[in-house]
């Protein structure tokens, strides 16, 4: 019986699914993987390596071009956990959410703040969010491409990549 069960397949587990394409991309202050910053979505469609499914029009279409979402499918199934912001069919601001997705310096969703202020230290600068439970820590403050690590109790929960302003909106496209 047991040399019956040693002849049988193994499961599958967690570890054989296959790595997402995202997991390859490194974020940088202009660029999420191939995606750059200042790409129309046709551009990067064509770069990305997954299909980009873009946010449908809702009411107001001005409003729509003025900015919107785009995020990665895999599967079928969208990737609400990395987005792009499009403005007049720009991308201008990239949010991360997934800790599957790291910058260049290995910092990632699940970090604690202390790991990033020590990685990018002397090129931080800490802000309180308006809610007071979120806070921010800013990449280069002075310039026009920022990164935005948000932290709640000591952890990175998310970050973006963006040009001013885009970068600052503290709702998405709000």
């Amino acid at each position: 019986m047991l040399a019956a069960l040693l002849l049988l397949p193994a499961w599958p587990t967690a570890a054989d699914a296959p790595a997402s394409p995202l997991s390859a991309w490194r974020v940088s202050l202009d660029a999420v993987g191939p995606i750059r910053l200042g790409m129309t979505l046709a551009q990067a469609r064509k770069v990305a390596g997954v299909a980009l499914t873009e946010q449908p029009l809702r009411g107001d279409a001005g409003a729509w071009r003025a900015c919107h979402y785009a995020w990665p499918a895999e599967g079928g199934q969208m990737r609400l956990d990395l987005g792009l912001m499009l403005e007049q069919g720009v991308v201008t601001r990239i949010d991360i959410a997934t800790p599957e997705v790291a910058t260049r310096s290995g910092a990632r969703v699940g970090d604690t703040e202390d790991s990033v202020t020590a990685r990018y230290a002397g090129h931080l600068q800490a802000a309180a969010a308006a809610d007071g439970a979120a806070h921010y820590l800013i990449l280069y403050p002075d310039q026009p491409r920022q990164m935005i690590f948000q932290t709640e109790e000591g952890k990175v929960t998310a970050y973006r990549i963006g040009q001013l302003p885009a970068v600052h909106y503290s709702e998405g496209c709000a």
